[in-house]
């Protein structure tokens, strides 16, 4: 699945799997009274299991976004959470971000909410491909609902944010023009999808191009 940002869940079943488990003992799964348990994890596994190779990330990603979800990664993990479920959280913090742009035209301080709760999406972009290659869950599913929850806020954000300039500004040509790129984002990402698609049907019937 083409990744617009990160591309995190698309390597996220590159190198795991392929790993000698002895490099990484704390991450060797253990077996109580005949059922595999949940092996806990440190940063130190978190980085080891990721292939700098196959990572597509920006400096902003780099930078600001993966030491601290590398950080938190063995929080969530060590918790039970799987992949879907920060895949779902990050949706929620989507919802939430666009929400606050909206209110925005009437609340000054909306903006830095919304501009956290867009950072909290962004973390937990990087820690459901960190949990989902850990675990070993990588599912078409899950790369289905990852790029759902990247399309949640991308979408919602220009409508969000001309919804909140009218709010403001009671010009309704800004709140058109906000609804206008909400869909324009909408009809580019399903084109690109409609056309990745085809390309594996080609591929499918002829072979690699």
């Amino acid at each position: 699945l083409d990744r617009p940002v990160t591309g995190d869940r698309d390597f996220r079943s590159s190198t795991f799997h392929d790993v000698c488990p002895s490099a990484f003992p704390s991450m060797v799964n253990t077996i109580d009274g005949g059922s595999v348990t949940r092996p806990r994890i440190a940063i130190a596994d978190v980085t080891a299991s990721l292939n700098p190779a196959s990572i597509r990330e920006n400096s902003w990603v780099v930078r600001l976004c993966r030491p601290l979800a590398n950080a938190v990664t063995p929080l969530f993990y060590n918790h039970g959470w799987s992949a879907n479920a920060c895949t779902g959280l990050r949706a929620v913090a989507a919802f939430a971000a666009a929400v606050a742009l909206a209110c925005a035209g009437d609340y000054a301080w909306s903006m830095w909410i919304a501009s956290a709760f867009f950072y909290i999406g962004y973390l937990l972009d990087c820690v459901d491909g960190n949990i989902a290659r850990l675990s070993q869950d990588v599912t078409y599913w899950g790369k289905f609902i990852d790029g759902l929850g990247d399309l949640t806020y991308f979408a919602l954000a220009p409508a969000a944010a001309g919804i909140g300039a009218w709010r403001a500004t009671g010009s309704t040509s800004l709140l058109v023009l906000g609804a206008m790129a909400s869909m324009l984002l909408l009809a580019n990402h399903l084109t690109r999808y409609r056309l990745s698609f085809f390309r594996e049907w080609m591929t499918a019937q002829s072979g690699p191009l």
